[in-house]
């Protein structure tokens, strides 16, 4: 197949570009790498879904949503960088992306941490995306936690065992 590489520019007829819409490159088999803008500011539902060939993903400072199902079955996808203005990540957003491994949070995010690229909220009490593709066969949450989010694990199938913090 034909590689693609996509470089979505800052400015498009005058205007500068600030979403990735609602399923804009829904199933782009053939995309390997997308180079995001800085002045985005939301990645759309289903915008990437199944992007079989993307490999890494970078999302900018500036970007505060990733909306449900964003990059949800990108198969190919083994890390992410989540810049420091993400505030809202939506529902399966890096599920069934079966080669993830890493999900990295920039330090200066607010909202989300990330600890051996497993993603977590601000306060360490909720987490919210195991990477699909992370191999152990055993996790276990920090004692923080309070909650795990709807399909925080989703399309893992490594993981054999949580062990639950006390009282959770």
């Amino acid at each position: 197949g034909i590689d693609v590489v996509v470089v979505i520019p800052a400015i498009y007829e005058g205007k500068p570009v600030k979403v990735i819409g609602k399923n804009a490159f829904f199933y782009c088999s053939s995309l390997t790498d997308i180079v995001i803008p800085d002045n985005v500011t939301s990645i759309g539902s289903y915008a990437f879904y199944y992007c079989e060939s993307l490999t890494e993903i970078v999302i900018p400072n500036k970007v505060t949503s990733l909306s449900s199902y964003s990059f949800h079955s990108c198969v190919k996808l083994t890390s992410v960088y989540i810049g420091s203005g993400v505030k809202t990540i939506g529902r399966e957003v890096f599920a069934d992306c079966d080669s993830l491994t890493s999900i990295i949070v920039d330090e200066n995010n607010p909202y989300y941490n990330s600890v051996d690229g497993v993603v977590y909220n601000e306060n360490f009490t909720t987490l919210v995306q195991y990477p699909a593709g992370k191999s152990n066969a055993n996790y276990t949450l920090l004692d923080t936690t309070k909650l795990i989010m709807a399909y925080g694990f989703a399309g893992n199938f490594a993981i054999e065992k949580v062990t639950l913090p006390e009282g959770l």
